[in-house]
């Protein structure tokens, strides 16, 4: 009997499809299996097979499931633009302000506390700090969290900070970018129920969303710090493309 429900166990998984919000309504392009589906109102979700076929079934069954992710970047060398107002020291075309930018993350061993890990207040300073400037780091598109959250799932830290702060020093005020810049549906990542205002600073965790919890004076408040910072630029090829370092 246990064989059997082993093998049962992985035979079948979830897809993202339902016809719960309009009964008999699937998605455009199916593989039904023959004869299905033929659940109506009590089957209004749908799993895969190990033929590849779908079958409708109850919502709440538990089953093994995929998650379509965003592709993740490349581990070095990783640019996109600096956000807006970044101050930096560096020289690009006779002291220009840097348009690419990149992620240096500090603290990320493993270990609480550390010598690199740092309340938020001390993140903000030690970023502003470094050569070239730079600022904690604003994740505002999936594959800027994806290449962040990589080296947090890889180091075994729970959690970073992240560059956000609210209007008026109030938790229950709207969110912002520390670079003064909106916070708008696009470029957030909060988890489920948050944030719950229990504190003025954000924390990102392994799965890239976010947690609005205290900005220090408590052991887990030290934690992994990324700074943006500007790339310099290396070379020009011959045909005025620029390489960064």
């Amino acid at each position: 009997m246990a064989d059997q429900l082993k093998a049962t166990e992985h035979d079948r998984m979830w897809l993202g499809a339902s016809d719960a919000t309009s009964e008999g309504t699937w998605p455009r392009y199916t593989k039904w299996a023959p004869g299905q589906p033929d659940g109506g109102t009590r089957e209004n979700c749908v799993e895969m097979w190990t033929t590849s076929e779908w079958n409708d079934a109850p919502c709440f069954d538990s089953k093994a499931f995929a998650c379509i992710v965003a592709n993740m970047p490349q581990r070095v060398g990783f640019g996109f633009p600096c956000t807006s107002g970044l101050v930096s020291q560096a020289t690009l075309h006779g002291g220009v302000a840097p348009h690419q930018c990149t992620f240096r993350v500090f603290g990320a061993d493993g270990v609480r506390p550390s010598a690199h890990k740092h309340e938020f207040a001390s993140c903000t300073q030690f970023c502003e700090a470094l050569d070239g400037g730079g600022r904690v780091a604003e994740p505002r598109t999936a594959p800027q969290r994806q290449f962040l959250c990589r080296i947090l799932r890889e180091s075994g830290d729970d959690s970073m900070w992240v560059g956000l702060e609210t209007m008026m020093g109030r938790a229950d005020a709207n969110w912002r970018w520390r670079s003064a810049e909106a916070l708008t549906a696009d470029t957030s990542s909060w988890a489920h129920g948050q944030p719950d205002n229990d504190g003025l600073c954000v924390e990102m965790w392994g799965d890239t969303t976010w947690n609005d919890r205290g900005c220090g004076g408590d052991l887990y408040a030290n934690k992994v710090c990324p700074c943006e910072v500007p790339m310099t630029v290396a070379s020009l090829d011959d045909d005025g493309i620029e390489r960064y370092n």
